[in-house]
């Protein structure tokens, strides 16, 4: 029964991320910050396996651009016609793919080291690729990720447990999601989230019918940085329990 119970809770997971990006547009109690869905990542060291499997030791960088501010950052204007916002995970070292299979569904979760995340304030004139088709090929070049790391840093932090899980049923697409722990730590608008600790970074993952042409990238993804809860304090389910006798 057990076992039951943690498959259905995964794969409930799976397609809840699958979802996110309906939610992602509005603010409201949520995110923080949304990122654009021009946002790709990709890996050095050894080739990255179909649909997801990451070699050990692979470093993993994500650039991309800010969507939407919200609260405590609703100032900042990411439409802006001249501006962007500009994001860049790095550090994030594979500890390598474990795959898992359910019935007709593999799943293949990829676990990183504790990397870095930046967001630069840059423009006019705006540098860094606005789309798939503009993002050139073979990173890391000559513009990935050196255009997603100029202007003024407005925030930067550590990105632990990063997590990225990929499932496959059949042979249907794969869907893909990540999470991570972000605590911000610098950046110019850095005093408006000082001391509020982690926050959840997490998104869609794509790995199919979504890589920009150009070749190289081993993702397209988008997401949002959540804004923190606190206030929460962990406990165990048998304290739980001995609240309902």
């Amino acid at each position: 029964m057990k076992r039951k119970i943690g498959v259905a809770a995964l794969l409930g997971l799976l397609f809840a991320g699958a979802l996110a990006t309906s939610a992602l547009a509005q603010c409201g109690t949520g995110p923080m910050i949304v990122l654009n869905t021009n946002s790709f990542a990709y890996e050095t060291g050894a080739a990255v396996g179909t649909p997801y499997k990451s070699p050990l030791g692979n470093n993993l960088t994500v650039v991309g651009l800010v969507q939407k501010f919200c609260s405590p950052f609703q100032d900042q204007n990411a439409a802006s016609a001249d501006t962007e916002y500009t994001v860049v995970f790095s550090g994030l070292v594979s500890k390598g793919t474990s795959t898992m299979l359910i019935g007709t569904t593999t799943i293949d979760v990829t676990d990183y080291t504790t990397g870095s995340f930046f967001i630069y304030r840059d423009g006019p004139p705006k540098n860094a690729p606005q789309t798939a088709a503009a993002m050139p090929g073979s990173p890391p070049n000559a513009t990935v990720p050196a255009n997603y790391l100029d202007g003024t840093l407005i925030l930067s932090g550590s990105l632990a447990n990063f997590e990225l899980t990929v499932s496959q049923t059949g042979s249907n697409n794969p869907n893909g999601s990540y999470r991570g722990d972000a605590t911000f730590t610098g950046g110019s608008l850095y005093p408006r989230v000082a001391g509020t600790g982690a926050t959840v970074a997490q998104g869609n993952w794509c790995v199919f019918g979504c890589k920009p042409p150009a070749g190289g990238y081993s993702a397209q993804l988008d997401g949002k940085f959540d804004t923190p809860v606190t206030g929460v304090r962990s406990s165990t389910w048998g304290s739980i329990k001995l609240l309902y006798r």
